[in-house]
């Protein structure tokens, strides 16, 4: 839909709709993530991104929410931060997410304010303070103690009835450690604020990560590409459908590994987008048997589709014969970035 032709209006509301969705993704990465990180599997992804662009994400994800409730919330990044940085940007999204959580979730009355603060270090990096702070309730020093272990929330007297399980906070500590950070909370009865900190590299030359409409517009279309979508979950193929539409690529979908297989030996293709876990057959076997039919089928790109990030798994397709991965929920930008990389509808790959 945002690729479409849209009002203001609506490419807001359906922005609103993406971001919310997302969200939902990070709330279970959350539960995921402690699994993770007791395991030593958690990784941090650096790249470059632009500071205030994720903070003023971040805030529209609230906003709603916060008027809701009648609360005031003002976000304010001070001149002297930098808009472009190097770090791993979802995660810190996720560390300021769960703060604003935990902090709207319990205040009915009030203010909420973000402040964010830089300090330059001498190695040309910055450390970067990222403060929420309320008015209201409070938390006491007993609840401050043990407020980051894993499923404590403040007392009901002071917090909503439904609660939460409580992850937010611990594992915003976890990852705020892991990035070389640190993390805490100042708070008395009346006031209070969550705070961490994070030393940021500041790249040489200033980019972004996202890549415009025009660029896409500007990606050279072949109809003679043909793609093979392997995916169980209509829905999802709909969604690979859509964002391969604006290139014109011709796509064929298979619902297992098995008819994947059989499209194979009748038609050939450019780029096979491969599902893992499905029914009959998996995309690691699937994959294993289109590599064995020769030709064509040892050489065409495969690429994992899947939700399975954990470490150690891109190993076990590139060892199955895949030749990428690409972690869902998928975006544009990432998909792109995959055409690309294969020369897709340039002309020059066969």
């Amino acid at each position: 839909m945002l690729q479409s032709t849209l009002s203001n209006n609506q490419k807001l509301k359906v922005e609103t709709i993406r971001e919310c969705a997302e969200t939902v993704v990070s709330l279970r990465n959350d539960i995921l993530d402690i699994s993770k990180v007791e395991a030593g599997h958690l990784e941090i992804d650096i790249q470059k991104f632009d500071l205030r662009e994720m903070i003023a994400h971040t805030e529209r994800l609230w906003r709603t929410r916060s008027d809701a409730k009648n609360l005031e919330l003002s976000v304010a990044v001070e001149t002297d931060v930098p808009n472009e940085m190097e770090g791993d940007t979802n995660r810190i999204k996720q560390v300021l997410f769960n703060l604003l959580s935990n902090t709207i979730k319990y205040r009915d009355q009030g203010k909420v304010m973000v402040n964010v603060r830089s300090k330059g270090l001498e190695d040309g990096s910055h450390r970067i303070r990222f403060v929420v702070q309320d008015t209201g309730g409070g938390l006491d020093v007993e609840t401050q103690e043990r407020l980051f272990q894993r499923y404590i929330q403040p007392s009901p007297s002071i917090g909503e009835p439904e609660g939460g399980a409580g992850l937010g906070i611990a594992i915003g500590r976890n990852l705020v450690e892991m990035m070389g950070g640190t993390m805490g909370v100042d708070s008395e009865i009346g006031v209070g604020s969550f705070y961490f900190e994070l030393p940021l590299g500041v790249p040489k030359k200033a980019s972004t990560n996202s890549l415009e409409s025009a660029e896409i517009e500007s990606f050279k279309t072949d109809p003679n590409v043909s793609v093979l979508i392997v995916e169980d979950n209509q829905i999802n193929q709909r969604v690979l459908e859509a964002f391969l539409a604006p290139f014109q690529f011709e796509s064929k979908a298979a619902t297992n590994g098995a008819k994947a297989v059989e499209l194979v030996k009748q038609d050939r293709f450019d780029i096979i987008l491969m599902d893992i876990q499905m029914p009959i057959m998996d995309g690691i076997d699937a994959t294993r048997k289109i590599r064995e039919l020769g030709g064509w089928c040892e050489t065409v790109p495969i690429v994992a589709v899947t939700e399975n990030a954990m470490a150690g798994d891109r190993e076990k397709y590139m060892e199955a014969g895949m030749d990428d991965y690409v972690p869902t929920p998928v975006n544009r930008e990432t998909l792109t970035e995959v055409l690309n990389k294969y020369k897709l509808g340039s002309g020059d790959f066969n």
